[in-house]
């Protein structure tokens, strides 16, 4: 299941004064030159946040939770980061990733031990291979081509954050109270997105004294249904996003221990459902009907019975550009025609996708400016039919490592499987017709969560089990308790 890379660094004399030196030492370099205007104020400052995150990070192991916390809370400012070429940008929690990997890696270099680096096999190979192959084409490229290491490094990079993201939560996260604090911080990312995608429909002129908006925020479909745009976010695509707060919601709210943590998580999930609605993402609209049935089935019966009202209420409540719009999809299932250009252009993507894999199914056709809308279809027509099935392969260890955990001896095992097991519905319906795993906003979230639901078996076992629980016993007297009885 694992392959585990064991590096042993004795000769290196690393301390934290030395990084802390090496540090300050390149913050003085980039202040000189940018006061030389040999370095722009965007990079300048990009390079002094990175600088400070990295001494932040030097000062223990608290310090590299709470940096994964402000990273993953980052999610809510969308396409807001740095770019590093004119076409290549990095979002905060990749950033932060990359950093928090870096200091892992010194920090078991400073203190002489093996440095492990626990990945899944078939991401091992998946990485590895991407890595070959981008190697490849940056050396093969003619100098006519223009900026191959642009190209290249922008289309895998993306999936290059996946190494960074299962060795920091696998360093990192070992409680389940971690894991409670991250779906929290998902919760409210999603409110805020929803917020702020709301006022941008809604209440356009107030979006607007917030920053910089477009003209308009609507974007009507093809079938008459009016899209939010989500600009602030960056893509309309945001509800993916906010369909998972959703689903975390109801999950919170099933198992609340205060009325007001059920009142939150009731408000989270209402103002997240009318973000997703009026975003128009068929593939939230298909995906969370069945998240939510999964959920419920760990929900108490009286509680379930009310959502279910609910739901069925919000249903019958829904108007009718909705159903025109899911009208578009159920043509294509019972009449066979395509009636309209966005499902158009998906199947045509994913048939240019399937030609280029017949082409050259052993190495790919090469990096392409056309993202296919399906991570599959990318990865194998890019890199190869042989990293393509073993990223499915890689799939379905996850969810057979999810389906693990719900029989696992441990408190509230259960509720986290099926939780974890509801989310990989849109996870898996967004890889397959969006473009999550190829835009940095969704890529950086996304590595995290499915390292997140890899590692969740290890991270339960870690807890204590029904058997090992400590057993309190009575010391009140049978006297007593009568009196007390009376």
């Amino acid at each position: 299941m694992y392959t585990t890379w064991r590096v042993k660094i004795q000769s290196v004399l690393w301390s934290r004064w030395t990084v802390i030196i090496a540090v300050l030492t390149v913050a003085g370099t980039v202040g000189v030159l940018a006061a030389k205007d040999k370095i722009t104020d965007k990079i300048g400052l990009a390079l002094a946040a990175v600088v400070g995150i990295f001494y932040f990070l030097l000062q223990g192991k608290r310090a590299y939770w709470l940096v994964l916390c402000i990273g993953i809370a980052t999610t809510a400012i969308g396409h807001h980061g740095v770019y590093v070429t004119s076409t290549i940008y990095l979002v905060a929690l990749e950033i932060v990733l990359f950093a928090l990997c870096a200091i892992l890696f010194f920090e078991s270099v400073a203190s002489g031990e093996p440095i492990d680096v626990k990945l899944p096999i078939a991401l091992t190979f998946m990485t590895v291979w991407a890595i070959l192959h981008a190697l490849a084409t940056v050396l093969t490229l003619p100098p006519s081509y223009g900026d191959p290491y642009s190209l290249v490094i922008g289309w895998a990079l993306t999936f290059a954050i996946g190494f960074p993201a299962f060795f920091v939560v696998d360093k990192i996260v070992k409680h389940e109270w971690q894991v409670v604090h991250i779906l929290k911080i998902t919760m409210a990312v999603s409110l805020v997105m929803s917020i702020f995608g709301i006022l941008e429909y809604y209440f356009p002129s107030i979006a607007r004294l917030l920053g910089d908006a477009p003209q308009s925020m609507i974007l009507v479909a093809q079938d008459g249904f009016r899209r939010a745009l989500f600009s602030f976010w960056g893509y309309p695509a945001a509800a993916s996003i906010i369909t998972w707060g959703m689903v975390i919601a109801f999950d919170q709210f099933g198992h609340g221990k205060t009325l007001v943590a059920g009142v939150i998580a009731l408000v989270v999930f209402a103002v997240d459902s009318l973000a997703v609605y009026i975003s128009g993402q068929r593939s939230s609209w298909i995906a969370l009907p069945l998240s939510l049935v999964i959920v419920s089935l760990n929900v108490k019966r009286r509680i379930l019975l009310s959502i279910g009202a609910m739901l069925v209420v919000v249903v019958i409540l829904l108007p009718g550009d909705f159903w025109n719009r899911m009208a578009t999809l159920s043509s294509i299932i019972l009449k066979g025609e395509v009636v309209d250009t966005s499902t158009q252009s998906r199947l045509n993507r994913w048939q240019s996708g399937i030609d280029d894999i017949i082409r050259n199914p052993l190495t790919g056709t090469g990096y392409g400016t056309e993202l296919l809308h399906n991570a599959v279809l990318e990865i194998g027509s890019r890199l190869g039919v042989m990293p393509g099935v073993v990223f499915v392969i890689f799939l379905i260890q996850l969810v057979l490592r999810i389906l693990r955990c719900i029989g696992l001896p441990v408190p509230n095992a259960r509720r986290y499987g099926l939780l974890f097991l509801a989310l990989a519905v849109p996870w898996f319906m967004q890889m397959a017709v969006e473009t999550d795993l190829q835009t940095p906003p969704f890529a950086a979230p996304q590595w995290v969560f499915l390292a997140l639901a890899w590692f969740l078996p290890d991270i339960l076992r870690g807890q204590p089990t029904a058997a090992t629980q400590p057993v309190i016993k009575s010391t009140t007297s049978p006297e007593l308790l009568e009196e007390l009885s009376v």
